[in-house]
C-alpha cells in the first residue's frame, strides 16, 4: 500500500513538473518572439535575413514540440531560436547595418519616398517599393500567414484561394467568359442558359468587395450603326440588372454599348460576326 502511494506520489510531481516546464518554456517563447520582432524592427530583413529566418521557424518548432508534449525537443529548437535571435539583434544594431538616409522606420526606403514613413514595408515581393507593410496582399480578410494564395483573393474556407469556377476565369484586367452570354434574337433579354455564367460573376463580385466592373456590350455591323449602338447598350444594361438581382450593389458596375466600334474579328464572315456579338467584363477595380 505504501508502495503504491509513494508511486502515485511521484507520478503526481512528475506531472507538476512538466506543467511548471511547460508554462516556462511558452515564456521563453514569447521573450524569443519579442526579440526577432525587435531585429525585424531594426532592419534585419535586410541585414540578416538567414538568422531572422531561423529565429522565427525555430520558434515556431519549438510551439510545435510544445504542443506535443516533447519538452526536450522543445527546448532544443528554443535555443537555436534564442540564438538566432541574437545575433539578428547584433546584426541589425543601426551602427552595424546602417539604414537609409532619414529612414525612421528602418525598412531601407528613405522616408522622402516611403509612404508609411512609421510603419516598415514588409518585405514579400507584393508592393515592396512603397514602404507601407500588406499585412493581406490580395484584401480578401485573410492574413498573409495563413493565406494559401497571399496573392489571390479567395475565401477563408478554401485557404484563401480563389474558386475554381465552370464558366469563367478571373484575371487581373477581365472576367474572362468561356462561353458567351445568349440574347433573344436583336432583344436584349438574356436567355437562361446563360444564367449560371451570370451567377459566378455575382459570386465573384461578393467575393471581392471592393472590385468594380465595366460590362461593354459589342455588335457586329449588320444593320444601322444606330440601332446597333442602342442594342449593345441595352444588352450591357440587362446584364447589370440581373446581376443586381443576384445582390450586387450596382454602385459597382458601369455599363457601356459599343457597338460595332471595337470588333475582335473580321465582319465580313459569319463566325467573325458571331464572335463580335458579345459582353465583355473589365475590371476597373481589384
Amino acid at each position: 500500500m505504501r508502495e503504491r502511494c509513494r508511486g502515485a506520489c511521484l507520478l503526481a510531481l512528475g506531472v507538476l513538473l512538466s506543467g511548471c516546464a511547460g508554462t516556462q518554456l511558452r515564456e521563453a517563447v514569447g521573450d524569443v518572439r519579442g526579440e526577432a520582432a525587435q531585429a525585424r524592427k531594426n532592419g534585419a530583413l535586410r541585414c540578416a535575413p538567414r538568422e531572422l529566418a531561423l529565429a522565427d521557424s525555430n520558434t515556431v518548432f519549438a510551439e510545435r514540440e510544445l504542443a506535443e508534449g516533447d519538452y526536450f525537443r522543445a527546448r532544443e529548437h528554443l535555443q537555436v531560436a534564442e540564438d538566432s535571435a541574437q545575433a539578428a539583434l547584433k546584426l541589425s544594431a543601426p551602427d552595424v547595418c546602417g539604414r537609409a538616409p532619414g529612414d525612421f522606420d528602418h525598412d531601407g526606403i528613405a522616408d522622402g519616398v516611403d509612404k508609411c514613413p512609421n510603419e516598415a514595408e514588409d518585405k514579400d515581393g507584393f508592393e515592396d517599393e512603397d514602404g507601407c507593410p500588406d499585412p493581406d496582399n490580395d484584401k480578401d480578410g485573410l492574413l498573409d500567414g495563413k493565406d494559401k494564395c497571399p496573392n489571390e483573393p479567395g475565401p477563408a474556407e478554401s485557404g484563401g484561394c480563389p474558386k475554381k469556377y465552370e464558366h469563367i476565369v478571373v484575371t487581373n484586367e477581365k472576367i474572362e467568359l468561356k462561353q458567351k452570354i445568349f440574347f433573344e434574337t436583336n432583344k436584349s433579354t438574356i436567355k437562361s442558359q446563360s444564367f449560371g455564367l451570370l451567377a459566378e460573376i455575382a459570386n465573384v463580385l461578393q467575393t471581392r468587395p471592393t472590385m468594380r466592373i465595366r460590362i461593354e456590350g459589342h455588335t457586329d455591323t449588320q444593320g444601322p450603326r444606330s440601332r446597333n449602338m442602342t442594342l449593345s447598350q441595352a444588352r450591357a444594361d440587362a446584364v447589370r440588372f440581373h446581376l443586381e438581382g443576384l445582390g450586387v450593389s450596382r454602385a459597382r458596375m458601369e455599363s457601356v454599348g459599343f457597338g460595332p466600334d471595337q470588333p475582335i474579328e473580321t465582319n465580313r464572315t459569319t463566325a467573325g460576326r458571331e464572335k463580335n456579338r458579345r459582353v465583355e467584363f473589365v475590371i476597373v477595380q481589384q
